[in-house]
């Protein structure tokens, strides 16, 4: 089954938009996102984000929801409080299917 993963950038810490003008003067809307404690990291020359889909026990339109992945070790050492604060940036849903 094939699936629709929707996630809500501006949710990453420090993110926000903003319009910049470039060398030819256009006027852009730019998404601006913080390397440090964003979740975002560097590898080989490029950014990359890793998530987790956790899935929803009573599904309706979404099956799981996205967090930001962290360390296995740190996961499991995590109490359901800190577990449950890591930020929902997102949701998994069968593609194809209304809201």
């Amino acid at each position: 089954m094939n699936q629709e993963i929707k996630i809500n950038l501006t949710k990453l810490a420090g993110a926000f938009v903003r319009n910049l003008t470039g060398s030819s003067g256009a006027v852009k809307r730019c998404l601006v996102i913080p390397l440090e404690n964003s979740g975002l990291y560097i590898e080989d020359g490029k950014v990359y984000i890793k998530v987790i889909g956790l899935e929803l026990k009573e599904p309706k339109s979404q099956t799981h929801l996205v967090k930001l992945a962290v360390d296995f070790q740190e996961y499991i050492h995590m109490d359901e409080k800190q577990k449950n604060a890591l930020p929902i940036i997102g949701g998994v849903k069968e593609f194809g299917k209304p809201k």
